[in-house]
């Protein structure tokens, strides 16, 4: 019965938004023109706006190309008409990542000489 009831009402509301709209109709259609307009110039506004990005990025990748090639280049000529200081810095580089991870910690070394004990011990 409460349903039937709800349903009467939302069918009258809805009857009378019908005719509201079929009366008011002219002044609805301005309104959604309007509206579109002004959806239709947005988004016109944003794909221009989306084009320009994509090609100033476009720009910036092929600068940054041409900057990185010609960089390379240069360190590459200079590598090989004097290798010796690149040489010496990877050297040095080595050995302090070398030393780095290399380095023993002194309370680790006596936890590993306890547990040699200890299997010595038990076996």
């Amino acid at each position: 019965m409460k349903k039937n009831i709800k349903i009467n009402k939302i069918e009258q509301a809805l009857v009378v938004l019908n005719q509201a709209a079929r009366q008011r109709r002219k002044e609805l259609s301005k309104l959604v023109r309007g509206k579109y307009r002004n959806v239709n110039r947005a988004l016109i506004q944003a794909g221009i706006n989306g084009k320009r990005f994509i090609k100033g990025t476009e720009r910036g990748v092929l600068r940054a190309e041409k900057n990185l090639v010609s960089k390379a280049k240069h360190f590459d000529s200079n590598v090989h008409e004097n290798p010796w200081p690149y040489l010496g810095a990877v050297a040095i580089s080595s050995l302090v990542l070398g030393a780095m991870i290399g380095h023993k910690n002194p309370n680790n070394h006596r936890k590993y000489r306890k547990h040699i004990k200890f299997a010595k011990k038990a076996a």
